[in-house]
């Protein structure tokens, strides 16, 4: 509709906000990294981009007064930042030298509970969580690929820098020391 009349379109994706994927380790809906078990789907090796809200902010202003964005699909994926949930866990074990119980969700088991939830409209949230944890960690969507023709602004802003995901995690390190 915006095209049509002329008005400049900038579209910024992004794979995952980090709030969610790396705040929880992959397993969404917590809001800090789990300290005693933690779920991984399929192999856990699957690769995903994750950006802070922060970050999506800083290069998206800067992307809305860039000519060369302008009428373009852009996308936010950090290369330091596109991770597995088996790195994403060992950087956490690592820097909180605690080990998790891994819990192993097949595609065939995250399949069967998300057919169980979807005729339960009261389930609707949690439904939404199992169907973007198998796009993510299962079919890999969110790896970071791109369309040739999709710019990639860290690439384009080299100066403005990201947060990385180790980075990102020390802010759950004092939660999780103090909960020892």
């Amino acid at each position: 509709m915006c095209e049509s009349c002329g008005v400049p379109i900038t579209y910024v994706h992004v794979n995952g906000l980090a709030t969610y994927w790396a705040a929880s380790l992959g397993q969404l809906g917590l809001k800090t990294p789990p300290r005693e078990q933690v779920d991984v789907y399929g192999g856990g090796n699957v690769k995903f981009s994750m950006v802070t809200p922060e970050d999506v902010a800083r290069y998206a202003a800067r992307a809305l007064f860039d000519p060369r964005t302008a009428n373009r699909h852009t996308l936010i994926g950090p290369p330091e930042n596109r991770l597995s949930q088996n790195e994403l866990i060992a950087m956490w074990e690592a820097r909180t030298k605690c080990k998790l119980c891994r819990r192993v969700i097949t595609a065939r088991e995250l399949d069967e509970r998300i057919a169980a939830l979807a005729h339960q409209p009261d389930k609707f949230g949690e439904l939404s969580f199992l169907q973007l944890i198998r796009a993510a960690w299962i079919d890999g969507l969110g790896d970071g690929r791109r369309r040739p023709d999709v710019l990639e602004l860290t690439e384009l802003y080299t100066d403005i820098g990201y947060e990385t995901i180790p980075q990102y995690l020390e802010r759950f390190v004092s939660v999780a020391e103090a909960a020892e």
